[in-house]
């Protein structure tokens, strides 16, 4: 079985519903920043399950999971069905309800530096590829997109993914990183 196409190779591809597109666009841009949100969630999740930190893991994948889903609903690649039940403001209101039950119970003195941990580096890791994704979902789909619902959604994303790191430490026990 062949793992290529050659297809890409003319600096074009073909995403969402068959439709050819330059590399260069800022749609495609935004397809390569979703997967890389992915791959580092699961870069995190994988060290998560690994120290049988249970919530830290689910909540990382529940994140991977919903950023695909919440792709398929931008790209308009997701069935009518899905798409008739997916609420911007429901997703907004459960990223946040987590921020709340995840928050560390120190409050913020300074500064936090990624790090403390592995776990939480990598967290950090992936909280810095859902920013990019926030940024290039702006480039894509500046009015296109109905007053770009999903950028409220991103950017609490990410204030998940830094309040999972910080939780993340204090369950282990680590010190964080603070200036």
């Amino acid at each position: 079985m062949r793992y290529y196409s050659t297809k890409g190779d003319s600096g074009t591809t073909s995403f969402g519903r068959g439709e050819k597109a330059s590399k260069a666009e800022a749609s495609i841009e935004f397809v390569g920043a979703l997967d890389e949100a992915q791959v580092a969630l699961g870069f995190a999740a994988t060290e998560a399950d690994k120290l049988k930190l249970d919530e830290v893991y689910q909540c990382l994948t529940w994140i991977q999971q919903t950023i695909f889903f919440a792709g398929t609903v931008i790209m308009g690649t997701a069935t009518a069905e899905f798409q008739a039940g997916w609420s911007w403001d429901e997703q907004l209101a459960e990223v946040e309800s987590m921020c709340e039950s995840f928050a560390p119970k120190e409050p913020l003195q300074a500064f936090v530096l990624p790090g403390g941990s592995e776990l939480a580096a990598r967290i950090e890791l992936a909280r810095v590829a859902i920013r990019r994704l926030e940024r290039s979902y702006c480039r894509a789909y500046d009015g296109d997109c109905g007053g770009l619902d999903a950028l409220p959604f991103f950017n609490r994303l990410s204030s998940l993914a830094f309040v999972l790191a910080r939780r993340s430490n204090e369950i282990l026990e680590v010190s964080e990183l603070t200036l």
